[in-house]
């Protein structure tokens, strides 16, 4: 059954007067291969409770929509754990289907029909270490200014992620460890979270997916239609400075849950 995580720190600072403007993304469709886990991993148990669920807590203080984007597999036995989220009247809950596995920017086009906010939160399936205020901070921000893209980001050793900048500071290029090396021993690495002008954002998903365009935004390695990689296209980007790298920290591998627990735990207890 579904419950909140009542926990004070969770809901610190809880806003109320524009989640209505908000919906988050969350690309869902990734399997618990790495996990040695059979169902998808938006599902894999944290401290007992899945994945899903630390999200819904996480963003429902910011947000009131939710879209999660699944694949064909994964849609009934997902539904079977959202169907219990009906109950709690704050929040709306969609479901978009990513019908071929072609990136994490194609994923978060699937979304489109479902979004009818001002702005959207995008975050990746297995990112629940994103603490409270880094949202608050970061949504506050994106409100406050007239800037089409936000995002959460510090530097960090063996960063998997590195926004490289020009002089004048604006992010020209984006790597991921997956596609290619990164060739700082110090990278400027996101946390999972971005925050978009909805109109903008599929506007560019679109003219990128474009299949003419498409190559550009394809990994090098996976082929695979990034998201991060169309970051530059986006005229106005600000970033918000995280100080704890805890913060970055995905869930790939039984090692990377054991350590997602731990900060939890030590964070809420």
């Amino acid at each position: 059954m579904y419950s909140h995580h009542e926990n004070s720190e969770i809901f610190e600072g809880r806003r109320t007067s524009r989640r209505e403007e908000w919906t988050a993304i969350i690309p869902a469709a990734g399997k618990g291969s790495r996990l040695n886990y059979h169902l998808p991993k938006i599902l894999y148990p944290i401290l007992d409770r899945p994945i899903i669920y630390w999200l819904i807590d996480l963003l429902s203080p910011y947000v009131k929509n939710f879209v999660f984007v699944l694949s064909p597999e994964g849609e009934d036995v997902v539904l079977k754990y959202l169907s219990e989220i009906s109950l709690n009247s704050n929040i709306e809950v969609k479901i978009a289907i990513q019908e071929q596995p072609l990136g994490m920017g194609h994923a978060i086009l699937m979304s489109e029909s479902s979004v009818h906010t001002k702005h959207s939160l995008i975050i990746w399936g297995d990112q629940i270490t994103v603490k409270p205020k880094t949202i608050e901070r970061a949504i506050s921000l994106h409100e406050s200014s007239s800037t089409i893209f936000t995002l959460p980001s510090m530097m960090k050793e063996n960063s998997y992620i590195h926004f490289e900048r020009n002089q004048q500071g604006k992010i020209v290029y984006v790597y991921q460890k997956r596609e290619e090396n990164i060739p700082v021993a110090i990278g400027e690495s996101d946390c999972g979270l971005f925050l978009v002008d909805s109109k903008t954002l599929f506007s560019t998903l679109n003219f990128a997916f474009d299949i003419k365009q498409r190559s550009k935004y394809s990994g090098a390695t996976t082929k695979e239609f990034n998201f991060l990689q169309l970051i530059p296209e986006f005229a106005q980007v600000q970033t918000l400075n995280m100080d704890d790298e805890s913060e970055t920290l995905g869930i790939n591998t039984k090692e990377d849950a054991k350590l997602v627990e731990e900060i939890l735990s030590n964070r809420y207890k």
